[in-house]
């Protein structure tokens, strides 16, 4: 607990591995308002994606309302993990409650993000800003959780996120407008924060899309009590206390950027880069492998090994992304791509060096009542990186309740900068206690 005002801000982490779901959605609930003296003011909800066959959602969501105070502002989201002070978990359900009588709490949602997201964003924001219309409070900050991509899963063909023949990959990228509206393909998140943010201006945001444990076939939000599949959520914030937030970035820098010169799917497909097949050009003149490299890759390890190598566009505020399949000579990504991009590479130096430029030796990390991290889930393919993240982390915010969610990708904002969506991020949000104002 730590005081800020005449008043206390408390924060306490819940946490459960139980199978059941209405016994896990009890205890992750009773965990963490066990931590505090008052009512919970919000409560953000986390699942891995077992859940689904262990009970279902709407059970978990049932046992954490047997527990939880009614009314309680309730949003979270389905992640591929999660690392907090009990441990680094990729099964299970966590949650962070936060009480302080200075704040004023707002929720909102928006459906159908993947054929309508400006829609969505819209109906999001505006439902936080009537609740927080006559808020006295001028520190301001909003967390999200938006519905990651989805590859399709076809009768007989299976996966489509890689299609190594010519004709079907662009019969395949012909029938992409048909499978968005059907909920599938691009999670479209910079079109989602763009809105949010230019509708949210004076909000620092943080937030990621929901995902499974790295299949990409199926993720859920959750607003209140209920389970949704296609939607963007929102917690919006009004306090007394400043604000703090950071965002840095993991991934090594190419400079060299590779001009885009054909586009497919609304400039979300690279069908030539540099007047060359996409496809070929990225792993033989980009990442110089041979033919011979490629085919012993196999379908599934060509796909995994691009998480490696992710691309940055040539756009404001520096987006970055990676590749959401392979499509005969067709490369799709999950971003709308501008002339150009760069192609970058992940390591753990660049990793570990994020975590360190956000905690540094001469700041007071106990000056945070709570730390919430949004880190791409991509970093599980680096497990030994997990374990090493949480030892910093243990070491650098001690008793402090800290939460690292790992969504499919981070997304942020900083009033009067430009919106950022991306992975390999390491972002952080928290508030200031009074004695380091």
């Amino acid at each position: 607990m730590v005081m800020a005002g005449n008043t206390k801000i408390e924060a306490s982490l819940g946490f459960t591995r139980k199978w059941n779901a209405r016994e896990a959605g009890r205890e992750v609930a009773k965990s963490a308002i066990n931590g505090l003296n008052q009512p919970p003011s919000f409560f953000l909800l986390f699942t891995s994606i077992h859940y689904k066959d262990l009970g279902g959602f709407d059970e978990l969501l049932n046992g954490v309302w047997d527990v939880l105070p009614i009314g309680t502002p309730l949003i979270g989201g389905t992640s591929a993990g999660f690392i907090n002070n009990y441990g680094c978990f990729g099964r299970g359900a966590t949650a962070l409650a936060v009480a302080y009588p200075n704040m004023d709490v707002g929720i909102g949602i928006g459906r159908r993000t993947k054929i309508s997201p400006k829609s969505a964003s819209s109906k999001c924001a505006n439902m936080i800003k009537k609740e927080l219309k006559k808020t006295k409070y001028d520190q301001k900050f909003l967390i999200d959780m938006i519905s990651g991509g989805k590859v399709p899963n076809l009768p007989v063909r299976g996966l489509l996120n890689y299609v190594k023949s010519p004709i079907l990959g662009n019969i395949a990228v012909r029938l992409f407008p048909i499978f968005q509206y059907m909920g599938f393909l691009f999670g479209r998140e910079e079109e989602l924060l763009d809105c949010l943010s230019s509708k949210m201006r004076e909000y620092y945001i943080i937030g990621g899309t929901s995902i499974d444990e790295g299949n990409f076939l199926v993720n859920y939000q959750f607003f209140k009590d209920k389970v949704y599949t296609d939607a963007i959520v929102a917690l919006g914030v009004a306090i007394d206390t400043p604000i703090f937030m950071t965002r840095t970035s993991g991934l090594g820098k190419h400079e060299k950027k590779f001009r885009v010169t054909k586009t497919r799917c609304k400039r979300r497909v690279m069908a030539r880069i540099e007047n060359k097949k996409a496809k070929d050009f990225y792993f033989k003149e980009i990442l110089g492998l041979s033919e011979d490299q490629i085919n012993k890759l196999g379908s599934n390890l060509y796909y995994k090994f691009a998480y490696f190598f992710p691309f940055s566009l040539d756009k404001k505020g520096g987006y970055s992304t990676g590749l959401a399949g392979f499509f005969g000579n067709n490369v799709a990504i999950a971003h709308s791509i501008n002339d150009y991009i760069s192609v970058n590479f992940v390591n753990g130096k660049d990793l570990f060096d994020s975590i360190f430029t956000t905690f540094n030796d001469k700041a007071d990390n106990t000056r945070f009542p709570f730390m919430l991290i949004f880190s791409s889930s991509h970093q599980l393919l680096i497990r030994n990186k997990i374990f090493r993240t949480k030892e910093i982390l243990d070491k650098k915010l001690g008793d402090t309740p800290y939460l690292v969610i790992q969504p499919m990708i981070e997304n942020t904002y900083v009033p009067n900068e430009n919106p950022y969506v991306g992975v390999y991020g390491f972002n952080t949000l928290s508030v200031l206690k009074e004695d380091s104002i």
